[in-house]
């Protein structure tokens, strides 16, 4: 199959589902995770509505209503359910295992369901046998995904050793007048009351500079975190199926879309009244704490809604998934490498370049060798 000019829209969606996962999380941290959701999930409704009403008042506008009604499955409005629950799993999961080995585990889950999806045709996916092509791109993704993760794994214990070296150090008990800050209390303090400055050693600086550090769990919540990877990486290729199957049945892309946006609103708003009576939002903190590109992280669910409403119709559900998710893994190692939006700073070593690699070459052997 020739590779259709449609799979920028993937490529370009998918460099921009790094930027949401950051700017909700860091939202989250300051406004509460339900707040975050309900904020992402909020901005898609009106773009949606001006959408559906541009299409509807257009000389070619052909909805369906009465027939979409009758035919449509119920599995197809359901569609609005997943992208709340992908922006939660983010929100809970980013912060304790990271973002590149979280999205690493949702990458695989969603290659390997949408595979399926397409291959039995479930969930309203126009069924296609899967190919040999297909088979092999699916299997190199998924070993560039390993051996992402194993980057990932080698990268983070590499870290704790050279912590647990520094903490174990002469120079990080010894007590100088040089690099030593007395603190302002009863236990550390100068004769004449005056405080010394702190000259922050190389392994300070390295830590500052890396940025916030993931919190530390349990293994019992690791795994947990790892399964609901899983979970969400189906559910972004369920929401692919059941959104095209609505935009097919009404004969709108843009009635699908402002389905989605209705029914994902709803839940989200439930879930911020309950956490909102538990803990009150502070909404001085937010305005004075959220950077201004936070906000506009919201209309990357709209493109991901309208995107998942359009393309199945053009592209095969494998390849559609395919391009999302490989330029979603090289933008977040981009971003992790450079520490753009205030993520911490993870260099990209060989290991993880041969895997990223590995998943271009996959997603290009999906995409044309099929």
């Amino acid at each position: 199959m020739a590779v259709d000019w449609t799979l920028i829209v993937p490529i370009l969606i998918g460099a921009l589902v790094t930027f949401q996962g950051a700017a909700s999380t860091l939202l989250g941290r300051i406004g509460g995770p339900a707040f975050a959701t309900w904020l992402v999930f909020t901005a898609p409704v009106i773009p949606s509505l001006i959408t559906f009403l541009i299409e509807t008042k257009a000389a070619t506008a052909t909805v369906t209503f009465t027939q979409g009604a009758t035919d449509a499955p119920w599995f197809s409005y359901c569609g609005g359910f997943m992208g709340p629950f992908i922006v939660w799993s983010v929100l809970t999961c980013v912060p304790k295992i990271g973002v590149n080995l979280f999205f690493s585990i949702q990458v695989s889950a969603q290659l390997l369901s949408a595979l399926l999806f397409q291959h039995f045709g479930a969930v309203g996916v126009v069924q296609r046998s899967a190919s040999v092509g297909m088979i092999v791109g699916l299997s190199l993704t998924i070993v560039g995904v390993l051996v992402i993760l194993l980057a990932k794994l080698r990268s983070a214990a590499g870290q704790q050793e050279e912590e647990a070296d520094y903490e174990n150090s002469p120079t990080s008990t010894i007590e100088t007048p040089e690099s030593i800050e007395f603190l302002a209390s009863d236990k550390a303090s100068s004769s004449t009351g005056d405080l010394l400055q702190v000259e922050d050693s190389p392994q300070q600086k390295q830590l500052q500079r890396s940025g916030p550090k993931s919190e530390a769990v349990s293994l019992l919540k690791y795994g947990v975190c790892l399964v609901w990877g899983i979970f969400s990486g189906v559910a972004a290729s369920l929401q692919a199926g059941m959104n095209s199957t609505l935009g097919i049945k009404y004969n709108s892309a843009a009635f699908a879309t402002f389905v989605v946006a209705c029914v994902a609103f709803v839940p989200c708003s439930v879930a911020y009244v309950v956490e909102y009576m538990r803990c009150p939002t502070n909404f001085r903190k937010v305005r004075a704490e959220t950077p201004w590109w936070c906000y506009p992280c919201g209309l990357v669910g709209f493109g991901i809604v309208m995107m998942f409403s359009y393309l199945p119709q053009r592209l095969d559900s494998s390849v559609l998934m395919g391009a999302l998710v490989c330029t979603q893994i090289l933008s977040s190692l981009a971003a992790d490498h450079f520490g753009w939006w205030r993520l911490s700073v993870n260099r990209v070593t060989g290991l993880k370049a041969v895997g990223a690699s590995l998943l271009v070459g996959g997603v290009i052997v999906m995409s044309v060798w099929n």
